[in-house]
């Protein structure tokens, strides 16, 4: 009989606490929906006169200094595209010459000798040109971004690094 009386005593204390902070959270949440409601009355007269002109130069400071933020950025993006694609050609370059000598090397190419490989034959096995061609007998060239880059040739299979500096 104690436990249960003892019980009741507890849930009574529980409850009054919880009706205590009930009430003081709901005078609270009165005074926040109040203060609420008198700011949707400021914003409703405030946005039928427009804007001050404090906030219209703040706006077009953070414009500028996003904008002074990502040029930048993109001038190096093509920057790095620029040569991400050189490397990507140097690659290709190096495949092609790297088939013609296995081919020849095999004996893929009849009456041909890994001496015989020259520019011509490297070019010949290149899949797709994509806009590289082969200059005379030891340079392929190729425009990027309006650049102009050439790469060197050395028989049987060796391209170096694409420049723009011509040869």
């Amino acid at each position: 009989m104690t436990l249960s009386f003892g019980y009741h005593i507890d849930y009574y204390y529980s409850l009054t606490r919880v009706f205590f902070w009930s009430k003081i959270f709901s005078g609270i949440l009165s005074e926040i929906v109040k203060k609420v409601r008198e700011g949707e009355r400021t914003m409703q007269r405030r946005s039928e006169e427009g804007f001050t002109l404090i906030e219209l130069v703040m706006v077009i400071v953070i414009i500028g200094i996003l904008a002074a933020i990502a040029v930048p950025r993109y001038i190096d993006l093509a920057t790095n595209a620029e040569t991400a694609t050189a490397k990507a050609y140097t690659g290709t370059l190096r495949s092609a010459a790297a088939i013609t000598y296995a081919n020849v090397a095999v004996g893929n190419v009849t009456g041909s000798t890994t001496g015989n490989i020259n520019i011509a034959s490297v070019y010949g096995n290149l899949q797709d040109t994509g806009g590289l061609a082969s200059s005379g007998t030891n340079y392929f060239t190729g425009t990027i971004n309006g650049k102009t880059y050439y790469w060197a040739y050395t028989a049987p299979m060796t391209i170096a690094e694409g420049t723009t500096v011509s040869p």
